[in-house]
């Protein structure tokens, strides 16, 4: 016994430097994490024969490139752009017109019937059929701007792709509402003027007389596509805002794992 103390007390450097290293190596050993072993045995190439495994945590499951690039196309596809109608321009330019009708009939009977004077024409009844005639058509002619102008004159220039719209529908802004239209419900100025022009030649025909083949050269002259201008007209600001706002509704993961 007494040379086991004596052993300790001549050796105890050793013997503490053996028993921390002992101490740390437990320590290390604890602190370490352990591999985990699988718990099921499996061959590649077949079936699953165990019960179904569940993660211990949520993952996202991202859609492929094909998938994401798919959806974009499908919600690009819905998209409609917007147009603004301005409702201002329609009475701007009929009433351009009105005046300069008017004023240019009165110009062109006088000089045509080589009338002396204007006060002459205004007053003197010989021409109030002349005075009558031009309130009729300046009347007329105003209807038919007004329907077009209610129709809707487009510019589809901005959302033509070769020469032709992308789209079928569009959103119309009126003031604070927004309405889906179909294309097909407006003019563009080359059918505005068409149709105006169709329709004057059909009523001339119609009510065919001497004193209105006087001003067949009136009627030539008249310069009608000045008073017929796009009322509807593309908002890019609002169409790339609304089709941001699509592409970045859609989520790029599927679900979650």
């Amino acid at each position: 016994m007494v040379r086991f103390f004596t052993f300790i007390r001549n050796n105890h450097n050793i013997i503490l430097t053996v028993i921390f290293f002992i101490i740390a190596a437990v320590i290390i050993i604890y602190i370490l994490p352990f591999e985990k072993k699988f718990r099921y045995e499996y061959h590649k190439g077949t079936y699953w024969e165990h019960e179904d495994l569940q993660a211990p945590f949520n993952f996202p499951v991202y859609k492929t490139k094909k998938e994401f690039i798919k959806e974009q196309d499908s919600v690009l596809r819905a998209f409609k752009p917007y147009f603004k109608f301005d409702q201002e321009l329609a009475k701007k330019r009929i009433d351009e017109f009105k005046n300069d009708f008017s004023s240019g009939w009165k110009d062109y009977s006088i000089k045509k019937l080589g009338i002396r004077s204007e006060n002459e024409y205004l007053n003197n009844k010989q021409y109030k059929n002349n005075r009558e005639l031009g309130t009729l058509y300046n009347q007329l002619i105003e209807n038919w701007l007004s329907e077009v102008y209610k129709a809707g004159i487009i510019d589809l220039t901005p959302v033509e792709k070769d020469g032709t719209p992308e789209f079928m529908e569009i959103y119309i802004i009126t003031g604070n509402i927004a309405d889906v239209k179909e294309l097909s419900e407006f003019y563009s100025p080359k059918t505005a003027y068409e149709n105006i022009i169709d329709k004057l030649n059909e009523y001339i025909k119609l009510h065919k007389s001497p004193l209105l083949s006087k001003y067949s050269a009136y009627f030539n002259n008249f310069n009608l596509n000045y008073y017929i201008s796009v009322n509807v007209t593309y908002d890019e600001e609002k169409s790339q805002q609304v089709k941001n706002q699509l592409l970045q509704s859609i989520s790029r993961t599927k679900g979650i794992g």
